[in-house]
C-alpha cells in the first residue's frame, strides 16, 4: 500500500496512525488511542469514527488488549461512539479497536519514493542472498525457515512500487540461550539498509497475507540445517530454491527500463 506521509484521517496524519496501528493491531480502547495520539476527546470521536466507517479498524472482543487506567474518560467517549464498555472479558481481553485486513495493510504502508520493478527485483534478489548467508553460517543466532513475497510486487501488475513487502518467519538456531541474540539484530541484518525491502513477521501478518497475492518464496527445515562444512552447499541450494519460485511469476511482471 502507498499512501502519502500527509494524508490525514480527520485529526491524525498518515505517519502516526501507522505507528499505532503497528503498536496496538490487536486492540487498543478510545482513551488509551486518545492518550497516545495526543488528541482530546472531539477529536478522538472524529478520528475513531471516521476510521471504523471507512474500514481501517473495527470494535470488537480483543485478545490483547492495550487500555487507559482513566476508566470515566474510557465510558465517556464509548457512550459517544456508541459503543458498549466492558473492561474485561478474560486475562488480557476487552472490548476495544483492532485494526482490520484493511488497517493491516496500513501498517505495511510506504512512504518512500516508488521504485522500478527492476529496481525492486534487485533489491529482491539481493535480500535472498542474504538469507542464504544467514541460513548457511552456522554460528548465526536464527535460520530463517519460511519467506513469503505478498502484496503489490507479487501481484506483478504494475510499473512502480513504494516497496517490497516480504513477511518471514525466524527461528532459533541453537537451544543454548547464551546464544540466542537479538533477533532485531537478524532483522537489520537480512534488511541491510535497503530502503525498498519492508521486513514483516509472518505469523502476526498471517491473516493479511492469506488475502493478498502473496508467493512462497523459501522454506527451510531447520532440522536439516548442516554444519560448517556443508555452508556453501546450503546456500547455493537455498539460491536455487528461491530462484525458482521467482521464475513462477517473473514472466507476468512488466519491468521498466
Amino acid at each position: 500500500m502507498r499512501i502519502s506521509s500527509d494524508h490525514r484521517f480527520a485529526a491524525i496524519d498518515a505517519r502516526t496512525l501507522r505507528g499505532l496501528l503497528r503498536r496496538f493491531a490487536d486492540g487498543i480502547t478510545p482513551a488509551r488511542f486518545a492518550d497516545e495520539a495526543g488528541l482530546d476527546e472531539d477529536e478522538t470521536v472524529a478520528t475513531l469514527t471516521l476510521l471504523e466507517t471507512d474500514g481501517w479498524l473495527e470494535y470488537d472482543a480483543c485478545s490483547s488488549i492495550s487500555f487507559s487506567y482513566d476508566e470515566m474518560r474510557e465510558q465517556r467517549l464509548c457512550d459517544r461512539l456508541g459503543h458498549q464498555r466492558r473492561s474485561e472479558t478474560g486475562p488480557g481481553r476487552g472490548l476495544g479497536y483492532r485494526a482490520t485486513l484493511r488497517g493491516y495493510g496500513l501498517c505495511n504502508a510506504s512512504f518512500a519514493r516508488p521504485v522500478t520493478a527492476a529496481t525492486a527485483q534487485r533489491h529482491l534478489d539481493a535480500f535472498l542472498d542474504r538469507v542464504a548467508q544467514v541460513n548457511a553460517d552456522p554460528h548465526a543466532p536464527h535460520v530463517v525457515t519460511e519467506v513469503v513475497l505478498f502484496g503489490s510486487f507479487a501481484r506483478g501488475t504494475d510499473d512502480r512500487f513504494g516497496d517490497v513487502d516480504i513477511a518471514l518467519r525466524l527461528e532459533r538456531r541453537v537451544a543454548d540461550p547464551q546464544r540466542w541474540g537479538d533477533q532485531d539484530e537478524t532483522y537489520r541484518q537480512l534488511k541491510a539498509g535497503s530502503r525498498v525491502v519492508s521486513l514483516h513477521d509472518l505469523d502476526f501478518h498471517r491473516k493479511l497475507i492469506a488475502c493478498a497475492p502473496s508467493v512462497t518464496l523459501l522454506t527451510v527445515d531447520r532440522d536439516g540445517l548442516p554444519g560448517a562444512d556443508r555452508a556453501e552447499e546450503l546456500a547455493r541450494q537455498q539460491a536455487a530454491q528461491a530462484r525458482a519460485f521467482q521464475a513462477l511469476f517473473a514472466p507476468s511482471r512488466r519491468l521498466a527500463a
